[in-house]
């Protein structure tokens, strides 16, 4: 299994006073969310793409802890939603897990053996 890291800690991420800034590689800048998006058109990219590329810390992050449907991506900031849309995984969600639990690569391989 991939090692989950802090998004703090991700080169593509950097928090600038009260900004956070996106580095694109294709540009080789820096750029707030609302200037990395017009940027990105450019490059026929959206910011959900961006971010499955290059923030995306673990491909189950954008799966429904519950079924492991695709969930929801939310904004580049948040990322995925932690279940679908389905009423039955957001309950599990309420009472299993917290976003930051949710990354953690023991206590997320724990819910899932539960699952199965």
């Amino acid at each position: 299994m991939q090692s989950i890291t802090n998004h703090i800690n991700n080169k593509f991420k950097k928090y600038s006073g009260n900004a956070t800034q996106y580095y694109l590689p294709i540009t080789k800048q820096w750029y707030t969310c609302r200037r990395l998006k017009k940027i990105l058109q450019q490059y026929n990219l959206t910011l959900q793409e961006y971010y499955d590329k290059y923030l995306l810390l673990d491909i189950n992050e954008s799966y429904c802890m519950c079924c492991k449907h695709k969930a929801t991506f939310v904004s580049i900031g948040q990322g995925y939603r932690l279940t679908c849309s389905n009423s039955s995984c957001k309950q599990y969600a309420k009472q299993h897990a917290t976003k930051q639990n949710w990354r953690n690569a023991d206590f997320r391989q724990k819910q899932l053996l539960q699952l199965n």
